[in-house]
């Protein structure tokens, strides 16, 4: 008896069939890439958050560093003696003194080389820091491509895959 009830269950289970549910193949594909497209935005959304399970390391410096916040603060407080090490070695002669701030969005990315996105720097303080060989934009971009030299940085890491992490650094100029 048990398997009738099952069998006839299971019969009027298949045999109903919504009318007007039918999708075309047009529909259909829609359908999938909407599918498609909402997963691409999660995941897209995910690495917009900066979430990284390990932060980009200077190898030699931050390696005894176990936490996250331990990495995050070993690898700024470097990077930043580091750049101005690097400044310091580069001196700007100026016409007129310049006193202003900078921010630098700098990319470390998944091979461990640091990239100058772009500056957000007063037109005249540009003009300023701008040598007859090279624009001052272009001073800062050498400077900290030289900071991932040798392999010195490892990337940041998001479910075991290096990844780019994006930063911005606030820079105050002070010259004389």
């Amino acid at each position: 008896m048990k398997y009738i009830w099952f069998l006839a269950l299971t019969l009027s289970l298949v045999a109903c069939k919504k009318k007007g549910t039918e999708l075309t193949a047009e529909q259909k594909e829609a359908k999938l890439q909407a599918q498609l497209d909402s997963i691409a935005n999660i995941k897209f959304e995910e690495v917009i958050k900066e979430e990284v399970d390990t932060y980009p390391i200077f190898k030699g410096v931050c390696d005894t560093a176990t936490t996250k916040l331990a990495q995050k603060e070993c690898f700024e407080k470097t990077f930043v003696a580091m750049f101005q090490e690097r400044l310091k070695k580069d001196p700007y002669e100026v016409t007129e003194p310049v006193s202003d701030s900078i921010i630098l969005n700098v990319k470390v990315d998944n091979t461990g080389k640091v990239v100058l996105i772009d500056m957000q720097a007063d037109e005249r303080t540009k003009e300023l820091l701008t040598t007859e060989n090279e624009t001052f934009e272009d001073s800062l971009r050498a400077n900290l491509s030289m900071l991932s030299e040798n392999d010195a940085i490892t990337p940041a890491t998001k479910n075991g895959q290096k990844v780019s992490t994006q930063f911005r650094l606030p820079v105050k100029i002070n010259v004389k």
